[in-house]
């Protein structure tokens, strides 16, 4: 008979209090591990645990393994994980950025800013048209 994996053991006891029997509401496993059964049998119970045991292994794999991948706002304001489907649905002006290197990434979002406020952004705008090399500001 199958019994649970390691997995599986390892973040049930994350999220179970074993001493008030509470907290699996934050648990990935409780979909699998809450969901009633008819009957309960030898074979049941042998099922319960290979879709619990398959559900810990899906946790256990890192987002980048289930196929999501890193991405940056137009504005690199905000980076996330992200399904293909929502990147292509929600978010196709988002910059894919999983593959990059560490410093090409730190170099992409620590660029130069834009001013801020009023008086910065009039000042810029000045440079912009200022034919001398001297600053408007």
């Amino acid at each position: 008979m199958e019994q649970l994996s390691p997995q599986a053991v390892a973040i049930c006891a994350r999220h179970y209090n074993w001493k008030s029997r509470t907290s699996c509401n934050a648990c990935t496993l409780q979909p699998e591990c809450h969901r009633p059964c008819q009957q309960l049998t030898e074979q049941s119970l042998g099922e319960w645990r290979a879709r619990v045991n398959r559900k810990a292994e899906d946790a256990s794999m890192s987002l980048r393994d289930q196929g999501f991948r890193f991405c940056l706002s137009p504005d690199n304001q905000k980076a996330r994980w992200l399904h293909p489907t929502e990147k292509a649905l929600v978010h196709p002006d988002w910059l894919d950025v999983t593959d990059m290197p560490a410093e090409e990434l730190a170099a992409l979002i620590t660029g130069n800013p834009l001013p801020h406020g009023p008086a910065e952004c009039m000042a810029a705008q000045l440079d912009i048209f200022n034919d001398s090399k001297e600053s408007a500001a």
